[in-house]
């Protein structure tokens, strides 16, 4: 580049073929500079290995199997060889993703067969369900809920039993028994004590306030420290949650990670009757929506609500019940992610039921932001009736705004990739 400048100082005009010589080879540099440079870095992720341990994975239609199945595409996509250890489920050996670096490794148990439940909560189903819930408050205020419960002795000696080596293992919970089984893996196979390893929390370890919980709990809290380099939680808010356990300098902030681009959407059209839709879960302390509903009893405007929901439920019978003075509920169940996505872009507006806790954040926000679709989002202390028949009305001011590239899938994988 020295010797074109030289030239081009030069006021003889016979020199401009040789400038323009030049500047032709040096762009050809450095464009085979570029492919060589992309070539190296390809080389360097195709030796790079991850293993994913996550309990749920496609195509279940939960927060968690979103997670997991993206975070194994995402670094399929830039070249890493990835592994995931998954239980013996029916359901993934049916519907195996087929994507290039991607291997299966699921745990040596009995086929697990898909339990789909076919009926709607009933006052049987619910009682036992109310007798299940007491037991499990007390076991569980002397144990952590979800290891006693959920732990698979089979996906640990699966990763036990692993004869490879790996730059990074990232555990996915729930349920937290999946963070168990990475570190007796860890403890006892020598393969694995180089990795880096990542608990990715969804939720805090455990729920309310550290003093109300049992101490053999918070011993968890660090165990889990002490045998993790590194916590992923999804939102900033919850790393207060985790500070009694760990660094701050060691809990990285990494959302939900999904693909933002390429989603098929309708092409939206006023509907005749006002729609709005809600798909998630409702819980009874964390998610109540009664307040809501009973508002909608008495509203004099036509309207219709959609709801996606799980079969169980716990609120599904509750809305079946109700009477409305001017409106319509329609309860469906869940459906897969795309076929979702298509149906929120056909309504009017969407409704986002806060937690009441603020640690956590339904993922749901990213798949209604990628409808885009106006959201309307509260919870029972901050539901205002006025923004709601704003939202009717057709002015959607108060709408909830995301940066939706925060959740972009190559973003969060760079950031995964930072770790």
């Amino acid at each position: 580049m020295g010797e074109v400048l030289t030239l081009l100082k030069a006021k003889p005009m016979y020199h401009f073929l040789e400038v323009f010589e030049l500047l032709y080879f040096y762009s050809i540099w450095l464009h085979k500079k570029k492919q060589k440079n992309l070539l190296i870095d390809s080389f360097k992720m195709q030796n790079k290995k991850i293993l994913i341990v996550s309990n749920f994975f496609y195509p279940e239609i939960k927060p968690r199997a979103f997670r997991a199945t993206e975070l194994a595409k995402g670094f399929c996509a830039k070249g890493y060889m990835v592994d995931i250890i998954l239980p013996n489920k029916e359901i993934y050996r049916n519907n195996v993703l087929k994507i290039d670096n991607l291997n299966f490794i699921y745990s040596r148990e009995k086929l697990i067969t898909n339990k789909i439940s076919t009926e709607v909560n009933n006052s049987n189903w619910s009682d036992k369900l109310k007798l299940k819930r007491i037991l499990k408050t007390i076991v569980f205020y002397f144990f952590p809920s979800e290891i006693y419960f959920s732990y698979n002795h089979n996906m640990t000696r699966q990763i036990i039993n692993s004869n490879k080596s790996y730059d990074k293992i990232i555990s996915i919970s729930h349920p937290l028994s999946i963070h168990l089984s990475v570190v007796l893996g860890k403890w006892f196979n020598e393969n694995l004590r180089k990795a880096i390893t990542i608990a990715e929390f969804s939720d805090p370890m455990f729920k309310g306030n550290y003093k109300s919980v049992f101490p053999l709990n918070i011993l968890f809290g660090y165990f889990f420290s002490w045998n993790f380099e590194f916590f992923v939680v999804p939102i900033s808010n919850a790393t207060s949650k985790f500070t009694p356990f760990k660094v701050k300098n060691k809990i990285k902030v990494i959302p939900q990670g999904l693909k933002v681009n390429g989603i098929r959407l309708a092409d939206y059209q006023k509907n005749d009757v006002t729609t709005f839709c809600y798909a998630g879960s409702f819980y009874k302390k964390l998610r109540n929506p009664s307040y809501f509903f009973e508002f909608l009893k008495n509203f004099d405007k036509p309207f219709i609500f959609e709801l996606y929901l799980s079969r169980n439920d716990p609120f599904r019978e509750y809305v079946a019940n109700l009477s409305f003075r001017n409106g319509e509920v329609l309860i469906h169940d869940f459906i897969l992610r795309d076929q979702l996505l298509f149906k929120l872009s056909k309504k009017d507006f969407l409704i986002n039921f806060e937690n009441d806790s603020t640690t956590m954040s339904p993922s749901k926000l990213i798949d209604y932001t990628i409808s885009k679709r106006p959201i309307l989002s509260f919870n029972k202390h901050t539901f205002d009736d006025n923004e709601f028949i704003d939202f009717v009305n057709g002015d959607y001011s108060s709408r909830v705004v995301i940066n939706i590239h925060e959740f972009d899938i190559n973003k969060i994988i760079e950031d995964f990739d930072k770790i």
